[in-house]
């Protein structure tokens, strides 16, 4: 069992929450994240997706407690030790009990003033077309996330109905806004402020914690590779940010 507290990185698909927890999770005092960044879409890989399902779970068994306790990990306020996660957050009100925030920080990222075309470009082409590597296909059973969305929906897992799924999200009018979360207590950055060089160190201070200038480094560093491109070759075909 780990005793350990817990911070949450919570926002919409394409907001890259993956990369905060990765980065949080590299820090001295935090359980490895086991960062990796897939450079040909952005996407970043983290053990932080343990808790991904519990944006799929409106009521039953499937609490942050339940979650954390399958994989032996019980939150505790006094611990030393910190765990980096990351959620959507669309469920997290009703899938929290009141004593898991007194060891669980929640890092809300405001999105709401991004441009919806390429945050709906970074969603879509980190979601769809990345692929995953051997030890995410162990966990998935799927090779791309299409993939499991075809299986769902009884269509054959073919190139051409992987891009159809593609330019059904790229056609999405509008995307859900950043949940408020205006129950739980959080702690609110915004995507620009973080998305920039240096942009860890006012994360950093928002969050209340230190680290050794090499992670800021590190942080600056991998920015050149969460980028979506604006130009993608993936199922037979060239994909282009929209304008």
């Amino acid at each position: 069992m780990i005793n350990t507290r817990l911070f949450i990185a919570v926002g919409v698909g394409g907001s890259r929450i993956d990369f905060l927890s990765g980065w949080l999770g590299s820090l001295p005092n935090f359980i490895d994240s086991q960062w990796r960044i897939d450079v040909e879409t952005g996407r970043s890989f983290t053990l932080a997706n343990c808790i991904r399902n519990i944006d799929l779970y409106p009521t039953g068994p499937q609490t942050l407690k339940t979650l954390l306790g399958d994989r032996d990990i019980h939150l505790d306020p006094n611990s030393t030790t910190n765990f980096a996660v990351s959620s959507h957050g669309f469920l997290l009100e009703q899938n929290m009990q009141k004593d898991d925030l007194l060891a669980t920080t929640i890092i809300r990222l405001d999105t709401d003033s991004v441009d919806y075309k390429k945050l709906n470009w970074e969603y879509t082409v980190k979601t769809f077309m990345s692929y995953h590597r051997l030890e995410h296909a162990f966990h998935t059973n799927e090779f791309y996330t299409t993939d499991a969305h075809l299986k769902n929906r009884g269509l054959a897992v073919t190139d051409d109905n992987r891009a159809m799924l593609v330019e059904e999200s790229l056609a999405k009018a509008q995307f859900i806004a950043t949940p408020k979360l205006s129950t739980l207590p959080t702690v609110t950055v915004r995507y620009e402020d973080i998305f920039q060089r240096g942009g860890s160190f006012h994360l950093a201070s928002q969050l209340g914690i230190t680290c050794p200038p090499v992670y800021h480094q590190l942080w600056d560093n991998n920015l050149q590779y969460v980028e979506a491109p604006k130009e993608i070759v993936k199922f037979g075909r060239t994909w282009h940010c929209p304008q």
